[in-house]
């Protein structure tokens, strides 16, 4: 039996095709109750053993964190390993690679945002731990890629127009914005309500995280409502896309959008994109300029096919992850 751990909804999308992979009857995924994440995981995993552990709602703090998640989660999941005899364990996290260490079980782990600690716990739990492009540390290795690319990639993706007729959108005629919630701890700092600030033209459609927040949108964007039909391929469709969070950012980059991070977190994955020209960090004050400078749209065809290009570009240059996880799990798991 092998686990796969998921701690938020970006890892649900990195390992998804991996586990669709695997035959149900071999695979259970433990989950946090984090956002939308238990929904999803349910709706993109239909058939897999889905066992939710730990509830973000207590995330009020570190300290809080720390004694209502992190603590009762580890020993939920050395449960788990011991009920199911989990003989491998697949994580972008740390928690359960601690728990297999210390039953014996063979284990890996990605991670594209080494944290003092938590990458150290990672390291030292796992058989192997892997890092995303541009990270350098002694005792992980370095993948050809970045993560967003598992399920991104032509090989997985492909981008469907028919989309955007359920929400009345032209190709490429509307500004596609995430705000995040500040409410966690990778986004404490963080200004609320940074991009419902802005003063766009035009049509804008909206990924808003807290929805207690809803008051304060202009009346004239449109809201989207979870579940999300094929959240991507608006993504793709967008004139641009501006976001808070550092995830979906990276997403609409890679999906050769034009793309701005408006968050304050400075991450090595983040870096890759921006020196390669597909992503840019820009301040709230200065989101109308950088919109102006965009180029004028010639048609829907050129566009897809510039934005195809840059994707070809990613698929030429980078490894595939899945393939990877695939030869990992046939290796260790016998």
């Amino acid at each position: 039996m092998i686990l796969f751990d998921i701690y938020h909804t970006p890892q649900l999308n990195f390992f998804k095709e991996s586990i669709k992979k695997q035959s149900p009857s071999n695979v259970i995924v433990s989950i946090v109750d984090r956002g939308k994440l238990k929904s999803i995981a349910h709706k993109e995993l239909d058939g897999y053993s889905i066992i939710s552990l730990g509830s973000y709602r207590y995330n009020y703090n570190f300290v809080a964190m720390l004694l209502l998640i992190i603590l009762p989660r580890f020993f939920q999941l050395a449960y788990l390993v011991w009920k199911y005899k989990i003989k491998f364990v697949v994580t972008a996290n740390y928690q359960a690679n601690l728990v297999a260490k210390l039953f014996g079980v063979p284990n890996i782990v990605f991670n594209d945002d080494p944290r003092k600690g938590v990458i150290e716990i990672a390291e030292f739990s796992a058989n192997e731990a892997f890092v995303t492009k541009g990270i350098k540390r002694k005792k992980s290795i370095e993948l050809n890629v970045l993560k967003e690319w598992a399920y991104l990639s032509p090989d997985y993706f492909i981008p469907n127009i028919g989309v955007l007729k359920e929400y009345g959108l032209l190709p490429f005629s509307y500004y596609f914005i995430r705000e995040v919630s500040t409410n966690t701890s990778n986004y404490y700092d963080q200004e609320n309500l940074t991009s419902l600030q802005l003063e766009i033209e035009g049509t804008v459609l909206l990924s808003l995280e807290d929805k207690s927040k809803l008051n304060r949108v202009n009346s004239e964007w449109k809201v989207l409502k979870e579940p999300i039909s094929d959240i991507h391929s608006l993504m793709y469709f967008s004139k641009a896309f501006l976001s808070t969070g550092d995830s979906m950012a990276r997403e609409a980059a890679e999906l050769g959008v034009p793309a701005y991070y408006l968050g304050i977190r400075d991450m090595y994955a983040n870096n890759e994109l921006i020196q390669m020209g597909y992503l840019k960090k820009i301040e709230i004050k200065n989101v109308n300029r950088e919109l102006s400078e965009l180029p004028v749209l010639s048609t829907i065809e050129d566009e897809i096919k510039k934005r195809n290009e840059k994707r070809m570009y990613l698929s030429e240059q980078w490894e595939d992850i899945n393939r990877l996880i695939d030869h990992k799990i046939k290796y260790y798991h016998k």
